[in-house]
């Protein structure tokens, strides 16, 4: 669970105000969400930022953010918001994701890291925390004997889930 001097700390490390005075702060359920303020007019400018600028001011809040432990990977921008006027397009706000690699592995659900920047700075941030364990894996074996595996009687089936019918001679595999 994250703590509250944890917490501040990240405010402090972010240089912004105290969470009391956000208009939105949550911590649930392994997630914190914030929005560092909002803007009624919209008038925070457009983004114009290249992915290297982005990418470096992306791990440079990463950084910043003492509860993440464990190993992540930026996996860039992650969503885009636009805006059309007489001007033209107009990119009013990007959304960066980092995501948790375990042993390696790219873990797929829920534990990201998120900001959203605009033309002024840091908007946003959404962080899904959870714990988790590598319990082992399976041992990859040559398609050959997987095949061979599927066509035995007891490892691959033709029925209609309770009555056994008879036992597979071909698989497809696309």
């Amino acid at each position: 669970a994250i703590l509250e001097k944890e917490l501040d700390q990240m405010l402090q490390n972010l240089s912004l105000p105290s969470r009391h005075s956000w208009a939105t702060f949550e911590v649930a359920n392994n997630k914190i969400f914030c929005n560092l303020a909002q803007y009624t007019d919209c008038s925070r400018g457009y983004f114009d930022m290249t992915d290297e600028e982005l990418e470096e001011l992306a791990w440079n809040t990463f950084s910043k953010i003492p509860f993440l432990d464990g190993e992540y990977k930026y996996a860039g921008i992650t969503g885009k918001t636009k805006l059309s006027d007489s001007g033209g397009d107009h990119i009013t706000r990007v959304r960066v994701t980092f995501y948790r690699v375990l042993d390696g592995i790219r873990i797929n659900g829920e534990d990201d890291c998120s900001f959203w920047f605009d033309g002024s700075g840091l908007v946003q941030i959404s962080i899904n925390l959870f714990n988790y364990e590598a319990i082992g894996s399976m041992k990859l074996i040559p398609l050959e004997s997987a095949l061979e595996r599927v066509k035995k009687p007891d490892a691959f089936s033709i029925g209609d889930g309770i009555k056994t019918v008879g036992k597979a001679e071909t698989l497809k595999v696309e």
